[in-house]
């Protein structure tokens, strides 16, 4: 195994490895990865020869100047300065404990990095032409009145960086998604650049299953952007109102024109991977579904990668049973393929009324997804036609290779079932 330094400068997170069979070794962390330990032949920092580790023992998310821990229900446990941890975030100085291997965080810099945090702040609000300007941002019950040239109607949604509201514009009298950056979020140089780049990446786009962006702005020192609204409804009671038999065509109607809106960011360089059911829009339009791709939050170009779904420390963890394993391990060479992988899962959740893989008997989901296979899909529903079934697994494949060679041939192999 090859071990290899990544050499930086600039505000970094530092990691020595002290003890064990890479003592010497150090690993240094200017922006967002991840570093998988274990003796499995797909981790970062592979220990085969420890027997005290598990297959996947842990994982470390960097995202400087923070450090996240999460102990993947191994068999022998993290200590954390000696203290037995599941999860923690880490500081500077502290000592990480697992089998013979010991290691120790470094975050030089640090009271310098808050600064320049600052800093960065301001010049990611000049280059996106946005002066963030103003008296304190109010609380976020009050957001909705600093939307100039909009009239806020309600709440849609909210999440752990942001607030969604439908809005009418007071020009016109159209109606728009508006999502608002929550106060707290707005002191994070991290979660602004997800902001932001979600911004950038829905105004390169522009096809009918994707959120259509309008325009973005600040008020009271907050940045907001406006998109296309879509009166839209939630897919499980969509389908629980159908005929059992509409159910798989519906299913599968709604993940092809998901495949067709992927295709063509694909084809533009953008990788969604925050793909699953909760961000398809589904519009009616009679018995017909119109779908939508929507929150490109973490999307980010080929060349340009990284930001696994644990994205701010493992608060989204809804998303990883739909993430594709390479996610994980390699989270700054997630590519195409892992769109497939999410879209197989959200179509088996779609058909199943369960994701395909769900942490159970107190395993990390985490160790689930690298680790276990899913269930077939014809032993949870019988009744699906064989190919289907085939189509569905195919797109599951742990190796990124034996998967779908890219959306438009997913979108191909799922015609046939789309009037069944």
């Amino acid at each position: 195994m090859e071990l290899s330094t990544q050499s930086v400068a600039g505000p970094r997170v530092i990691l020595d490895v002290v003890a064990g069979p890479y003592a010497g070794t150090r690993f240094e962390y200017a922006g967002h990865d991840t570093l998988l330990v274990g003796r499995g032949a797909d981790t970062n920092l592979q220990l085969i020869d420890d027997a005290q580790l598990s297959r996947h023992h842990l994982i470390l998310e960097f995202n400087p100047p923070r450090v996240y821990l999460r102990d993947l229900g191994s068999s022998n446990g993290t200590r954390v300065n000696g203290r037995m941890v599941q999860e923690s975030f880490l500081k500077d100085g502290d000592e990480i404990a697992c089998g013979e291997t010991r290691m120790v965080v470094s975050l030089p810099g640090e009271l310098e990095t808050i600064s320049a945090r600052q800093r960065s702040l301001h010049d990611a609000s000049t280059r996106s032409g946005i002066r963030a300007s103003g008296p304190t941002p109010p609380p976020p019950d009050e957001l909705p009145a600093v939307v100039p040239g909009y009239d806020v109607i309600r709440e849609l949604g909210r999440g752990g960086m942001g607030l969604v509201y439908l809005a009418r514009q007071q020009a016109g009298g159209r109606e728009f998604a508006i999502k608002i950056m929550l106060p707290e979020s707005a002191a994070s140089e991290f979660a602004t650049k997800l902001f932001l780049r979600e911004v950038s990446v829905l105004s390169k786009l522009d096809h009918p299953n994707i959120v259509r962006y309008h325009e973005m702005g600040s008020a009271l020192g907050q940045f907001y952007f406006v998109m296309e609204y879509v009166p839209s409804r939630e897919l499980a009671e969509l389908l629980s109102q159908l005929p059992r038999g509409r159910r798989v065509s519906f299913a599968c109607e709604v993940i092809a024109q998901a495949l067709d809106g992927l295709a063509y960011a694909h084809d533009a360089g953008i990788v969604h991977r925050d793909f699953k059911p909760s961000n398809l829009l589904v519009e009616m339009s009679g018995s017909v579904p119109r779908v939508k791709v929507s929150d490109f939050g973490l999307a980010k170009s080929f060349e340009d990668a990284g930001l696994s779904g644990m994205t701010l420390s493992g608060q989204v963890r809804g998303t990883l049973a739909f993430m594709a394993p390479e996610q994980l391990t390699h989270c700054r060479d997630a590519r195409p393929p892992a769109d497939i992988y999410a879209a197989g899962a959200s179509l088996y959740a779609l058909l199943s009324g369960r994701p395909p893989l769900a942490a159970r008997s107190g395993r990390d989901i985490i160790r689930v997804v690298l680790e276990d296979e899913p269930r077939r899909l014809d032993q949870v529903c019988p009744e699906l036609p064989a190919e289907l079934v085939k189509v569905v697994h195919k797109a599951l494949e742990k190796n990124p290779a034996k998967r779908f060679k890219d959306a438009a041939a997913m979108r191909r192999a799922l015609e046939p079932f789309l009037s069944a």
